[in-house]
């Protein structure tokens, strides 16, 4: 007679992760807001001072600036950018859109988000910006850097369930009168 045992065997599956395709649309809106603020913000100020005769403050524009932006970005940067004229900011706000697109349409999880911001410096560094500009511009543009590379829970317990699914039950054949165990050794789970 032959006896068969069932061997349990364990798969491991790994968190599955997806892309969170909503990041880049909402990223290039945003950093579009941010420049139609800051660009509300010089040219308020700079109306300001031509009425009141004192010349322009770029710190009171950056401080209006961030009145408005509402973004976690230095007044130290806001302020290089309030003092550009409109041509260089249009300039700046174009690199940091060329700068994070290129970024978010890879993969940003949170363990690469340190990663992908040096690889936003690097991008700008390649531009034609001045220093202060690409300073300014990699300040902004890592703000809006954000993971696109989600945990998706549902699918990590579907891929879970499925490789438990797939394990093919190891089978040992044993046959009448076979020893399985020895006097006095010890049977522990592995030899169940």
């Amino acid at each position: 007679v032959e006896r068969l045992k069932v061997l349990h065997q364990h798969t491991a599956v790994g968190d599955v992760y997806g892309y969170d395709s909503t990041v880049l649309p909402e990223a290039v809106q945003s950093i579009g807001a941010f420049f139609d603020s800051a660009a509300l913000a010089t040219s308020s100020e700079r109306a300001a001072a031509e009425t009141a005769g004192r010349p322009y403050d770029p710190a009171l524009a950056a401080a209006r600036m961030q009145e408005l932006t509402g973004r976690d970005v230095s007044i130290e940067t806001l302020a290089a950018l309030a003092a550009l004229d409109p041509a260089r900011l249009s300039e700046v706000r174009r690199q940091v859109l060329e700068g994070v697109q290129k970024i978010l349409e890879g993969n940003v999880s949170e363990s690469s988000l340190a990663a992908d911001k040096s690889r936003l410096d690097a991008v700008l560094e390649a531009s034609a910006l001045t220093p202060a500009e690409k300073e300014a511009a990699a300040g902004i543009g890592s703000s809006f850097i954000i993971a696109n590379n989600i945990l998706d829970e549902e699918l990590t317990r579907q891929a879970q369930a499925a490789a438990a699914a797939n394990v093919q039950p190891a089978m040992m054949t044993l046959r009448s009168g076979e020893t399985i165990v020895s006097p006095g050794q010890v049977v522990t789970d592995d030899d169940m």
